[in-house]
């Protein structure tokens, strides 16, 4: 009876213990989701495989039929903490974007062009995000403002500069 009671507590304790490694200051090896307003319209991901590295993804939507997925490795390079309740983050990275949609006109990556053809149209990327991040001490959220170059390198070149706004609770 002891044992199944001790397996119990340990139980309980244990998503607690998680929950509160999942702090601003220890987020290596912890998971964020949350949504990105702006372009695109996402829902976004990110995880810490070290203190300053993180792979961050979305897949979202620009409007007008065209959505988009994307990676990047991203590298937090300064924290700036003017206050007790929140600190500041800055990283930049690189990473690659696939968008689709379809229709004659197509919306690559904010940069409207039309084809002249009635089939479904693919772009590929390459992103350079550039963040300012916010992270809140008592409670595992941050909130970014992230501005991203993209180089369209398929099915033409071009580019593009996205911006977003979003934020994310880190599980």
């Amino acid at each position: 009876m002891r044992r199944l009671l001790f397996a119990a507590v340990l139980l309980l304790c244990v998503p607690r213990s998680a929950f509160a490694l999942a702090d601003a200051d220890n987020l290596n090896g912890h998971f964020g989701l949350g949504f990105q307003i702006g372009a695109p319209f996402a829902l976004t991901g990110k995880y810490w495989f070290a203190r300053e590295q993180a792979l961050q993804g979305f897949i979202g939507t620009f409007g007008n039929g065209w959505n988009a997925v994307g990676v990047d490795w991203v590298y937090e390079f300064a924290h700036v903490r003017p206050g007790a309740p929140i600190h500041f983050g800055f990283h930049v990275g690189v990473g690659g974007v696939l968008g689709f949609g379809d229709g004659n006109c197509f919306d690559a990556f904010g940069d409207s062009r039309c084809t002249g053809r009635d089939n479904d149209e693919l772009a590929v990327g390459v992103r350079m995000p550039v963040a300012a991040n916010m992270y809140f001490n008592k409670v595992p959220i941050e909130v970014f403002l992230e501005l991203s170059p993209v180089f369209v390198v398929a099915p033409d070149f071009d580019g593009d500069l996205l911006a977003g706004l979003g934020g994310r609770f880190y599980f």
